[in-house]
């Protein structure tokens, strides 16, 4: 079975690095400089590879990095390419789940590593607004791990969408479980807060929007 992964991650890694290889070699000959660097075109690139795989070799990578002790984070250096790999790996397989609309696979693999972006999106923002349009899964994840570092980047996530339950209930297992009371009665009348503070480039609010909050009520 190592023999098996390891063949596997082989393969898959060093096409993925061929790949990403020579589209960066061509990107940086071009006249315009990359906003935000080749991060997502990594990730992109491995999701593609992913798709066109062998059904046996991505359930092989998908056990290997489930079973991972800890996931890296991104080194934020593209030429990075060996360091950056599983973490790249982590954030092509929440891409994919989400796009196959495959809630086991992802409940799965967030309740083993949940990363706290996606590329450079917050993960609750990803969530509720791509599919599955909200942030139940969180929460199943939550009731589901048993790693408590897991349990820690979910809290993180949560708390930032919901500051002020944080706020009045910090002790974890009751703020999650107060969170998930007040989001599964109000979300018929939720939209997700496009003015969220925690998305990148977000201009300066103005007096009186709530940026602070993930959902805001469907009138506002």
């Amino acid at each position: 079975m190592k023999q098996a992964q390891q063949e596997g991650k082989t393969e898959l890694k060093q096409e993925w690095k061929l790949q990403t290889e020579k589209y960066i070699q061509v990107a940086r000959g071009e006249k315009y400089p990359r906003k935000g660097g080749f991060y997502p075109d990594e990730v992109r690139i491995l999701q593609s590879l992913l798709n066109e795989a062998p059904t046996n070799e991505v359930d092989v990578e998908f056990q290997r990095i489930c079973a991972a002790v800890a996931v890296p984070m991104f080194s934020g250096d593209d030429r990075d390419l060996d360091g950056n790999y599983d973490h790249v790996l982590l954030q092509s397989f929440v891409w994919r789940s989400v796009e196959r609309k495959d809630a086991q696979q992802l409940i799965a693999l967030l309740s083993h590593h949940c990363p706290r972006y996606i590329v450079y999106e917050p993960l609750e923002f990803y969530l509720a607004a791509q599919w599955p349009k909200s942030i139940e899964p969180l929460f199943a994840c939550y009731a589901a791990t048993k790693a408590p570092a897991v349990k820690q980047d979910i809290v993180f996530c949560l708390r930032r969408a919901f500051p002020s339950l944080h706020d009045r209930f910090p002790a974890d297992d009751v703020f999650i479980r107060r969170a998930q009371s007040w989001y599964m009665g109000n979300r018929s009348k939720l939209a997700v807060n496009m003015k969220y503070q925690y998305l990148v480039s977000q201009p300066v609010q103005m007096p009186g929007v709530d940026a602070t909050n993930l959902f805001v009520y469907q009138s506002q």
